[in-house]
């Protein structure tokens, strides 16, 4: 998609060049993991984890793709939930998702008290100004958590299949979310200890996107309770690297 959905005004849209959506022959296979997959799973489980227990929270997923996420948030009780997926991919939803709403767009007016951005701001090519947009729409002392794929030396074909701009490490996701005058509450490295093993892999074998799929049930169990061993522990150990980066940030 060459340039976003407008967001605020002609000015802001102008200030996000584009954003780049997934391959169309690599969207279905997306969808389907995002269901199964360990790591879609776990990083759910993660997320669910380290977000306020107020149960009225106004909150926006953006970014949201299909809304598996905003569905498990309202299996959990949330009840104030919207939703923004920009792609104009055929198959992310628009419209109603088990009586949550998904736009093209943020309205012009609403603000929120959190924030979601999982895995969609290295799909944005200015990537300081879509930050910013989203900072204009907290209330005070509103949260923006967000997370990232870590190391550009891990650059590979998963990231092309993608359509990635660039991946993040702790520093220089800190500096822009800094530089957006936000206030960063934490900051972690996650999926560390699988981390050797993918890193080799992808090193290895750059040209080839062999993650998606995990075929092996008993694998995939295996990679599920490794990732929810450590979102457990994610809070007590600030682990020295990993192949994703969260933080949580506040609109001071």
């Amino acid at each position: 998609m060459q340039q976003m959905t407008t967001l605020l005004s002609r000015d802001l849209l102008n200030s996000i060049k584009s954003i780049r959506d997934m391959k169309k022959n690599y969207e279905s296979e997306y969808i389907e993991n995002e269901l199964t997959h360990p790591w879609f799973k776990a990083r759910t489980q993660l997320f669910l984890s380290i977000l306020p227990q107020q149960k009225n929270l106004k909150i926006l997923d953006y970014g949201c793709g299909t809304g598996n996420f905003l569905n498990a948030l309202k299996n959990n009780g949330y009840c104030n939930l919207f939703g923004v997926e920009v792609s104009k991919n055929e198959n992310f939803n628009k419209g109603s998702f088990r009586e949550i709403q998904i736009r093209s767009s943020i309205p012009k007016d609403h603000k929120y008290d959190l924030i979601l951005m999982m895995d969609v701001l290295e799909h944005i090519e200015d990537d300081c100004a879509i930050i910013n947009i989203l900072k204009s729409h907290l209330n005070p002392k509103g949260k923006l958590i967000i997370s990232v794929p870590a190391y550009q030396f891990l650059w590979s074909k998963h990231d092309e299949d993608n359509m990635h701009y660039r991946r993040y490490c702790k520093k220089s996701l800190q500096r822009i979310l800094n530089k957006c005058d936000l206030s960063i509450t934490w900051i972690r490295y996650w999926n560390s200890l699988l981390f050797p093993f993918i890193a080799i892999n992808r090193l290895i074998n750059k040209n080839i996107n062999n993650e998606q799929n995990i075929k092996n049930s008993f694998l995939s169990k295996i990679v599920f309770i490794i990732l929810r061993v450590e979102s457990f522990l994610l809070p007590q150990i600030c682990f020295p690297f990993g192949l994703s980066v969260i933080a949580s940030c506040t609109n001071e």
